[in-house]
């Protein structure tokens, strides 16, 4: 299934920060790359990479990246800042990168401080697709220190919050196999996943498909292979070649195969540099049956914690503006795009993914600048501009949409049971 491998980041991409990091060299990055912080981004650099720390309350060896301490008051903000409420601690499932960048500005500008919240981010893990079990082994970990009586919190301290980012159809189906998580908010009202072809061979549906060679990563396969099974009863003459990330785009360009799956808000854009043109695309979501509605499936980057934690009071409470902030981070992002660009370099830089080694295309400027531009369009579901975000329903899915993915995961028999809504998100 799903996993963080993506946002441009090669070999970097998926690699767990631990005390002892383990990277590697190696994709190839176009001319226009160039990355080195400067100004007032080196500032942000500074302050990110230096808040590094060990997770409060848990037992692992991970080290978290905090972003936003000692920053300047946001504009029109109080001077006095609430007090310490919650620890969130979240868990991403990519690097940092434009997807996140809402929750960058939400900490740089200190709008989750005067909301009385320390957040802070793990990078994801190796395997990826894992982000339901380690945040509610993580949340065990913080609670193992707590009483927790009829599951109310009744300490007078800032509780310990384990919170993560994953896609709709990774959580259900974990929901489905009796992982107690349930999501509460979303960062994107759309998936980003697509099929992209040469422009001078375009394939945009599901028939163009036939007879040709289809390269994915592997957590890509079960998905799309699903779809596509569906799709047309000659699913079996679409070759699917597994590649890594470094490998997809080259094969496409070298015609080794004739489509690739990428995300339209950051693969999309190193495609569209090297090919001087943007390519073909045919989003997952249009992978349907002749004559069939454009399938539903779900929310990207949804927000979950553990089902049984969310139940406390304090944790409801902390939850609740922990998506206020975030929403507001977002519009911020719109309003200034130049200074979220900052922001997400500077976290991009805090967690070692552009000092030194062999620049990759999200080390860019200029690249992260458009790949908030896309984002800010599947964060409001309508464009990029600060209208487009000016509604209370950022970060908000709408319970029917959830409830529509869910039915198409499960009738398509990739979640292998229907999860009620009372189960599966906090509305």
């Amino acid at each position: 299934r799903r996993s963080a491998k993506r946002c441009g980041e090669g070999n970097r991409e998926g690699s767990r920060l631990t005390h002892s990091v383990d990277q590697e060299e190696g994709g190839s990055c176009t001319s226009w790359i160039t990355c080195r912080p400067v100004g007032l981004l080196a500032s942000r650099t500074h302050r990110a990479s230096a808040l590094f720390g060990n997770l409060p309350c848990n037992t692992t060896t991970k080290r978290t990246l905090r972003i936003g301490g000692n920053q300047p008051k946001a504009r029109g903000m109080s001077s006095s800042l609430k007090k310490l409420q919650a620890r969130i601690t979240c868990q991403l499932d990519a690097p940092p990168c434009a997807q996140f960048a809402g929750m960058f500005v939400a900490a740089d500008r200190g709008l989750y401080k005067a909301r009385g919240l320390d957040v802070s981010y793990l990078l994801p893990s190796k395997e990826g697709g894992d982000e339901p079990e380690l945040v509610l082994k993580r949340q065990r970990d913080m609670d193992a220190v707590l009483v927790f009586p009829n599951n109310r919190d009744t300490s007078s301290e800032p509780v310990n919050i384990s919170i993560g980012t994953v896609e709709q159809n990774v959580l259900l189906p974990a929901i489905a196999r009796n992982i107690q998580a349930k999501g509460f908010g979303t960062l994107f009202k759309r998936s980003p996943q697509c099929i992209a072809s040469l422009p001078s061979k375009p394939l945009l549906t599901v028939n163009d498909l036939i007879g040709k060679t289809l390269g994915m990563n592997i957590d890509s396969v079960e998905l799309t292979t699903t779809l596509l099974s569906h799709a047309t009863a000659r699913c079996k003459e679409i070759e699917i070649k597994v590649l890594s990330r470094n490998q997809k785009i080259g094969a496409l360009l070298r015609g080794e195969v004739d489509a690739i799956q990428i995300y339209s808000c950051s693969e999309a854009i190193e495609l569209e540099a090297r090919l001087g043109k943007a390519p073909g695309i045919l989003h997952l979501t249009g992978l349907r049956a002749e004559g069939e509605p454009e399938l539903q499936l779900g929310y990207s980057e949804v927000l979950f914690g553990d089902r049984r934690a969310m139940r406390r009071p304090q944790f409801k409470a902390a939850l609740g503006a922990f998506l206020e902030a975030t929403a507001q981070g977002w519009r911020e992002c719109a309003a200034d795009v130049e200074g979220a660009v900052a922001s997400i370099m500077a976290a991009r830089a805090g967690a070692g993914l552009v000092s030194g080694g062999k620049p990759q295309p999200a080390d860019a400027v200029p690249y992260q600048r458009e790949s908030l531009r896309r984002c800010l369009a599947l964060v409001s579901g309508k464009g990029p501009r600060a209208e487009d975000l000016a509604g209370g329903d950022v970060c908000v899915p709408c319970p029917l949409g959830w409830q529509g993915g869910s039915d198409t995961l499960v009738r398509m028999g990739y979640c292998p049971t229907r999860v009620p809504l009372s189960l599966s998100f906090d509305a």
